[in-house]
């Protein structure tokens, strides 16, 4: 997982985030696929406006990602 110190800032010093609107998984012969929907602002998201990122990787980047969100997953829970 990236340091904090990596993650993109807005101007205020907060970190920039994006809500995700959903997501699909896919492969295609060798790749493992993943599509995001996302909104870039609150009004698209009240619009239902969506930006899209695709992004193909081997198999073996996949698992480390979700494994990366799993252990993410368990520490936002734990710090509920």
């Amino acid at each position: 997982m990236a340091e904090l110190l990596d993650w993109k800032l807005e101007e205020g010093g907060h970190i920039e985030l994006l809500t995700l609107g959903g997501y699909e998984t896919g492969s295609a012969g060798p790749l493992s696929l993943l599509r995001l929907e996302y909104f870039e602002t609150e009004e698209a998201m009240n619009a239902g406006e969506a930006s899209v990122l695709q992004l193909r990787m081997l198999p073996a980047h996949a698992r480390v990602l979700a494994d990366a969100l799993i252990q993410s997953a368990q520490a936002a829970e734990a710090a509920g």
